[in-house]
C-alpha cells in the first residue's frame, strides 16, 4: 500500500518486532513479525506518521531527501540601488525609490537616468545595498 504526504505517494513495508522483557522471571522473548500481520490502513497511516519510521528520515526519497528541519532563519528580500563605479557610493536618482529597489527597478531607474545625462554612462552601476560604501 502506499501513504500520500502532500503530492507524493510513498510506497512503505512495515514490519515489526514483538520483544518481550520479563523482569519477574528474568527471561527475555523475541518473536519477529512481518508483513503477514495484516495491518489496517488506519494503523499503517499512524505507524508511519508517529512512529519510529516517522522520526528517522532514513529513507525520504524525492524532494524530501535532502530536506531537513528548519533552524528558524529568515533572509530578507536582497536589495538594489544605483552607486558609482569608482567608489561605489551611492548616488540619489530623480525616480528612485530609495536606496533599497529591486534589481529592476534599479536598473530601470539608471536606464531613465541615463537616457538623459549620456556623459554618466559607464561611472554608474546597479549593486546590492550590501556593497555600498557609507550607506
Amino acid at each position: 500500500e502506499g501513504l500520500n504526504y502532500g503530492e507524493e505517494t510513498v510506497t512503505v513495508e512495515l514490519a515489526y518486532e514483538e520483544l518481550i522483557i520479563d523482569e519477574a522471571n528474568d527471561s527475555l522473548s523475541w518473536k519477529p513479525g512481518g508483513p503477514n500481520i495484516g495491518l489496517s490502513p488506519a494503523a499503517l497511516n499512524f505507524a508511519a506518521s508517529f512512529g519510529a519510521r516517522a522520526r528517522s528520515g532514513y529513507d525520504r526519497s524525492g524532494r524530501g531527501k535532502f530536506k531537513a528541519p528548519s533552524l528558524g532563519i529568515s533572509l530578507k528580500d536582497q536589495q538594489y540601488t544605483v552607486a558609482g563605479v569608482a567608489d561605489l557610493k551611492h548616488v540619489s536618482l530623480p525616480g528612485a525609490t530609495g536606496k533599497g529597489a529591486t534589481y529592476t527597478g534599479a536598473s530601470m531607474t539608471l536606464e531613465n537616468y541615463l537616457q538623459d545625462n549620456a556623459e554618466k554612462k559607464g561611472s554608474l552601476q546597479v549593486v546590492g545595498i550590501q556593497e555600498v560604501v557609507g550607506l
